[in-house]
């Protein structure tokens, strides 16, 4: 039936269908109180009623299905891995569903209520082997000025960026690290895979694990490109090609329809993930 939906049906119509929908299931589980549901892949989560995102979406991860897919072909059991901005934790969850109990996930989130329903999901899932850090993670060690928005969490920055139509104004202090301080304190040796979500700060990032790139103790990053933060930052994606270069990882672009990557020089779309590796991912 949804694919008859989405065929027969323009888009204005889909999005009625969808807040019906969305009413319905809202009826159906209640509006008031916070609600454990199980997503498509197994994971249980919390619904919280100021979440206003369509219930279907939440199950079935429609957001995250091509991210996913990408994990779930890069990441094996026993894996380490890093979730750097890890917001409420729909990405560790499933990293941690890649890696296994005998896996290590590592989940960075700096602002309070994000990471206390990070926390909350990941002790509803009985996954103690994900360990989370209230910080930022970034290419220095010490408290910085983060800037937020209670209204829209996926925007919350180091930096004072765009929402595309006002700039950030809200702050809090939080405490920053290294990649490089984070794994020598801890005595980590590699990562598997890092996945990085920090709005306009992934050279940041990159120039803190300066140490862990320039001796190959990182597989494969996954880092989100959003075009808005990055130019309201005054940033631009060359900045992060050429910090890959210096550390000879070749940077990739995941085509779904086709299930390849594809290498590439110059990154041109406004938002979507893109992976870097020594590895030839275009021989998976």
């Amino acid at each position: 039936m949804k694919k008859i939906i989405k065929i027969i049906f323009p888009e204005p119509i889909k999005k009625i269908l969808r807040k019906i929908e969305n009413i319905f299931l809202r009826l159906t589980y209640g509006f008031r109180k916070p609600l454990i549901l199980k997503d498509m892949y197994g994971v249980y989560f919390i619904l919280n009623p100021d979440d206003g995102t369509p219930i279907r979406w939440h199950i079935e991860r429609s957001a995250y299905t091509k991210e996913l897919k990408v994990m779930s072909k890069l990441i094996a059991p026993e894996s380490i891995v890093f979730d750097v901005g890890a917001n409420v934790g729909v990405i560790s969850l499933y990293m941690a569903k890649c890696t296994g109990s005998n896996g290590n996930v590592f989940s960075f989130e700096p602002f309070p209520e994000s990471f206390r329903r990070l926390r909350q999901n990941i002790s509803l899932n009985g996954f103690d082997f994900v360990r989370t850090y209230q910080m930022a993670i970034s290419d220095n060690i010490e408290d910085s000025v983060f800037y937020v928005d209670p209204m829209n969490v996926h925007l919350n920055s180091l930096g004072q960026v765009s929402n595309g139509e006002n700039i950030l104004s809200q702050k809090i202090t939080v405490h920053t690290d290294t990649i490089d301080n984070f794994c020598k304190e801890n005595s980590i040796q590699a990562i598997d895979f890092l996945k990085i979500d920090v709005e306009g700060f992934e050279a940041n990032v990159l120039r803190g694990a300066h140490h862990m790139l320039s001796s190959e103790k990182i597989g494969v990053i996954q880092f989100e490109i959003s075009k808005i933060p990055l130019e309201s930052l005054g940033r631009t994606t060359n900045e992060i090609i050429e910090i890959f270069k210096r550390y000879r990882y070749t940077v990739y672009e995941y085509i779904e329809g086709s299930d390849v990557f594809v290498k590439v020089d110059k990154i041109i779309a406004s938002y979507d993930n893109y992976y870097a590796s020594r590895r030839k991912l275009e021989m998976l």
